[in-house]
């Protein structure tokens, strides 16, 4: 009888294990992968850093709001050859189109010189997590926000930021 239930015990570990492993977020898979890899900067912001930034009077005014409603922020930066700045972008879009994707949420971001793509998971008209998978040509972006955003601050955020001089 111990045997059986030890067996079961285990197989039942090794479920949650694979479970967890298989649920993985886009952006997590990502930074697994190349954390630690020539080029690659990964950056995490906590709350206490998002609260000394808004006290920055550099920080554009149409984006304070969307900060000061962010838990969390993580930023993956890369420039260099190889992979190629194409290649992971598309990696990354891939990653956050898939099929199943819990993403309600989509924009398409084509700026001089960017190109890229807003992915977030909204409840109601709050979003609880925003992706941006950015190609700036000679480098990528990865940058995922978690926190509480109501559509009126997402909306001016993504106004240019107006000229101080």
């Amino acid at each position: 009888m111990k045997n059986v239930l030890r067996s079961l015990f285990v197989c039942a570990m090794m479920f949650s294990v694979v479970s967890i492993a298989i649920a993985k977020e886009p952006a997590d898979a990502l930074i697994d992968k190349y954390d630690g890899k020539k080029g690659f900067d990964v950056t995490i912001i906590g709350s206490d850093m998002l609260n000394m930034m808004l006290q920055l009077p550099i920080l554009p005014k149409e984006q304070k709001k969307m900060y000061e409603q962010t838990d969390e922020m993580v930023m993956v930066s890369y420039s260099g050859k190889n992979p190629t700045i194409e290649s992971l972008y598309n990696e990354a879009r891939g990653l956050f189109d898939s099929e199943g994707s819990t993403y309600t949420y989509t924009q398409d971001i084509n700026q001089e010189g960017v190109v890229g793509k807003l992915f977030a998971i909204e409840e109601g008209e709050t979003a609880k997590e925003i992706n941006v998978v950015i190609n700036m040509g000679k480098s990528f972006m990865l940058i995922v926000m978690k926190g509480n955003y109501d559509r009126e601050s997402l909306n001016e955020a993504q106004k240019p930021p107006k000229k101080m001089f």
